[in-house]
């Protein structure tokens, strides 16, 4: 689990980190936070399915979380993206704090799994989303420790 409170992430997180801030961003890539917050918004519409989702997200898109294997491609995502949905699922997604830089958006959120409405246990999470062509490539999500 990284530990993002305290200042400990993984060397493979920082320094990806400290490269997306490095790198150069071309205009075509401007991140959109409003882009973002639309998508996670869409996580708890009653009608959201994973194709829907994905739509956000490049053919080749990543979604990344902690130590899991990452999703890669489209179909990969929409089957992930609906495992996530089932039984009536949804997520409320609450940012905290957004910054964007280049093709790269930081977002700082609570978020809370609804189960047919009913809410779970928030979380915190940081979750970094890099775009291409106006969609998102990678999205990676660290949990944030209490």
């Amino acid at each position: 689990m990284e530990n993002i409170a305290q200042g400990h992430v993984s060397r493979r997180a920082a320094l990806a980190g400290l490269a997306l801030i490095a790198a150069p961003a071309a205009a075509a890539d401007a991140a959109d936070p409003k882009a973002i917050g639309d998508f996670l918004a869409l996580w708890s519409a009653p009608d959201v399915t994973g194709a829907k989702l994905a739509a956000f997200m490049t053919e080749d898109g990543e979604f990344r979380y902690e130590r899991k294997a990452p999703v890669v491609g489209r179909a990969a995502l929409i089957a992930a993206f609906d495992g996530y949905l089932a039984g009536g699922k949804r997520y409320r997604m609450e940012p905290i704090e957004t910054h964007a830089k280049g093709p790269v958006v930081l977002q700082y959120r609570h978020e809370t799994p609804l189960t047919n409405g009913t809410p779970g246990h928030t979380e915190t999470i940081a979750g970094i989303f890099i775009l291409a062509a106006g969609r998102i490539k990678i999205w990676e999500n660290f949990l944030v420790a209490a």
